[in-house]
């Protein structure tokens, strides 16, 4: 069993394509999907986030999907990405063992539940793997290539396990952002912090945040280098159109593969 966190907030239309493409999963395991929705007015800083008819329709989205669903979770007020992520990961990692986060802006090949299986089964006992990352442009010739390499956090799998191992080191992040709005988080004690362990990510974000315990955890994240997904959220916390396109998602090129309906093994990761 596989169980599946989709997180979001107020984008039907995002939310829309990523459900469908869990919809159209082909052999794939047992799986079941919970949706968990941030709130519109922040909890700290009373900033308007979002739009609550949007959750609304989000939430209505996700009860016509015809998915084995499970539970949906709604914040009364908003407490930003890194908080509502946490919580998600927390709640899915004391019920599953296998487990997939996806935000609400990406749209999954068809094969991709199949292969994470086949990934979570190849790689089972490795304590030095984390997750693994389906990509969202290609990185690297072949189609069972995987690459060491932190990847965008649109799409992950992991193990409880992993998880386990690398929370710890991610409290010392969650410390500084909780409390406050996630938009007017410290930036200064983030990049403390992130220069204390040597991690030279530009970025304050959560995901930064995720991939340094992760890294002090002496894990790290494999990602396909031949994509199974694709990135559609060109609009939200982190992104714009300009940006997005930048990062090489715009057209990436097709993210279904015919050889991956009977794959059943990858190469071991290489440096990305």
């Amino acid at each position: 069993m596989i169980g599946v966190a989709v997180v979001g907030m107020d984008r039907p239309h995002y939310l829309r394509r990523t459900l469908a493409g869990l919809a159209q999963q082909r052999d794939a395991p047992p799986f079941e999907v919970h949706l968990w929705l941030d709130g519109a007015v922040n909890e700290w800083s009373g900033r308007v986030v979002g739009k609550a008819s949007g959750i609304d329709a989000c939430a209505d989205v996700f009860k016509r999907a015809g998915l084995p669903r499970g539970r949906t979770f709604r914040q009364i007020r908003n407490i930003g990405i890194g908080l509502h992520q946490w919580k998600a990961t927390e709640w899915m990692c004391q019920r599953y063992e296998r487990v997939l986060m996806l935000e609400d802006d990406v749209v999954l090949s068809p094969h991709w539940l199949r292969l994470l299986d086949v990934l979570f089964e190849q790689f089972e006992g490795r304590d030095d793997v984390f997750g693994f990352c389906p990509g969202f442009k290609r990185l690297a010739p072949g189609e069972g290539t995987l690459l060491w390499r932190d990847e965008h956090w649109w799409a992950e799998g992991f193990t409880a396990t992993a998880w386990h191992r690398a929370r710890p080191y991610y409290r010392d992040y969650l410390n500084i952002i909780q409390g406050v709005d996630y938009a007017q988080r410290n930036h200064d004690a983030i990049r403390v912090l992130f220069a204390r362990h040597d991690w030279g990510n530009p970025s304050t974000s959560q995901d930064s945040g995720k991939d340094l315990a992760i890294h002090r955890s002496g894990q790290r994240r494999v990602v396909c280098g031949v994509h199974r997904a694709l990135g559609i959220g060109r609009t939200g916390v982190h992104f714009t159109p300009a940006l997005f396109a930048a990062r090489g998602y715009e057209r990436p090129g097709t993210h279904i593969h015919d050889g991956d309906a009977m794959r059943e093994a990858f190469d071991e990761p290489i440096d990305g």
